[in-house]
């Protein structure tokens, strides 16, 4: 693919940035008689410089195994990048880990900002585009619903880091509505002549890379960077509820006990991580992260898309990424 051109790709998310700067213009018509607004989105920019490329990188090289021309796709990823970056901020915002940059800006300001830029920028951006009225209503009403998905599971999440046990099922729930990737690839299909049970099988696709991905995150974060964020928060993540799937229930009223008791003791922890990393559970989490890719191309493999596309698709988001950071 001709995304591996970084020549290219520089060229591409130069242009993001330039549709994105012109739909802020025509945004602060309405909003830029507050003068926080501009130096809000700026410093949501700096905070999570990763969102573009990540938006750019799931979007546009399954767009160009479909249909092949780039610039159509180029507001739609601006557009998706807009309404990644309003959620990472507002998930920012709902668990008190805002930048020292935004910290100076009251509650009120960071939430209109964070619906400005999730709601009503995509708005604007797909407005514009030269697509049909049908194409343009199917594709804002997925962002919108990935929008409220995004905020929805950022809830839920927190309340489940209250919750005494590890259900699985929620987890996986909470995680599907946290990891944009099914509507990045939707929203992008609705450009595409593609019928509707491929775009539910598509949805379905991303949804599956989403839970293999954050399984592979949460691993990743724990033994590969070596932090211990969700530990600390008590965050119920996918890698403990695969662990504790196989255990039976003494040892895993053990580990849940050592897990919720991590936090508070530095010993607790060094034992609950030699445990967590023990041959049987990277086993176990290897089979995890290998079921949710099968069931990833399984949903491929449902579309009417031709051998040769649907072979592209799943070498790119799961031959060429599977586990290939973690070892």
């Amino acid at each position: 693919m001709n995304l591996n051109s970084i020549r290219l790709k520089q060229q591409m998310l130069d242009k993001i940035k330039i549709i994105t700067s012109n739909a802020e213009k025509n945004l602060s018509v309405v909003d830029y008689q507050y003068n926080w607004f501009d130096s809000i989105t700026e410093n949501m920019r700096i905070t999570h410089k990763n969102i573009e490329d990540y938006a750019y990188t799931r979007i546009a090289p399954f767009y160009e195994i479909l249909n092949g021309d780039l610039d159509n796709v180029l507001p739609l990823i601006a557009a998706n990048e807009s309404l990644w970056l309003s959620a990472h901020s507002f998930d920012d915002f709902t668990d008190n880990s805002l930048s020292k940059a935004l910290q100076k800006f009251t509650s009120a300001e960071i939430m209109m900002s964070c619906v400005a830029k999730g709601v009503l920028l995509p708005i604007s951006i797909i407005s514009n585009m030269k697509i049909s009225n049908e194409e343009k209503t199917n594709v804002i009403n997925t962002l919108t619903n990935g929008l409220m998905n995004l905020f929805s599971g950022q809830r839920d999440d927190l309340k489940l880091s209250h919750a005494e046990s590890f259900d699985l099922k929620k987890i996986e729930n909470v995680i599907s509505r946290r990891q944009p990737i099914n509507f990045f690839l939707l929203s992008a299909s609705h450009l595409t002549s593609l019928n509707i049970d491929d775009k539910n099988h598509i949805y379905k696709f991303g949804e599956y890379i989403g839970l293999a991905q954050s399984l592979e995150n949460d691993y990743y974060e724990l033994f590969n960077l070596k932090r211990y964020d969700d530990i600390i928060n008590g965050t119920k993540t996918l890698y403990i509820a695969t662990i504790l799937k196989h255990l039976n229930n003494e040892n895993k009223h053990s580990l849940i006990e050592s897990y919720n008791n991590a936090k508070q003791n530095k010993n607790i922890l060094t034992k609950l991580l030699k445990e967590l990393r023990s041959y049987g559970n990277v086993i176990n989490f290897i089979n995890s992260v290998n079921r949710y890719y099968d069931l990833a191309k399984s949903s491929i493999d449902k579309t009417s898309l031709a051998n040769n596309k649907k072979d592209m698709i799943c070498k790119y988001f799961i031959d060429n990424k599977k586990l290939k950071r973690i070892f």
